[in-house]
């Protein structure tokens, strides 16, 4: 009867906390739900037009430019190098008491 009890109250605890978490994770989806559509919705109303502009972005040149995208593009052809991880556990078989 006892460990009918406890089985009963593992089975409990394990739904509250199944529950908890859960309620964390809708909360945060429903704080960001929508913002990157209002945001672009905003903008079209502000400028319905402005895709039409055929302005150039002004602060760098082309020279610059090309240089910072050739770089980018380099980047992709190397690879990183490998993280090492080291687990230093002392006292393990060192014999002292």
């Amino acid at each position: 009867m006892r460990n009918k009890y406890l089985g009963l109250a593992l089975l409990i605890l394990a739904g509250f906390a199944l529950t908890g978490c859960e309620t964390y994770r809708q909360k945060t989806l429903s704080e960001n739900w929508g913002r990157s559509y209002q945001a672009i919705h905003t903008n079209h109303v502000i400028n319905p037009d402005a895709g039409m502009d055929e302005k150039t972005m002004e602060g760098i040149d082309g020279t610059a430019s090309e240089k910072a995208l050739n770089k980018y593009h380099k980047s992709f052809d190397e690879k990183p190098p490998a993280q090492v991880m080291n687990i230093n556990i002392s006292g393990v078989g060192s014999g002292s008491k």
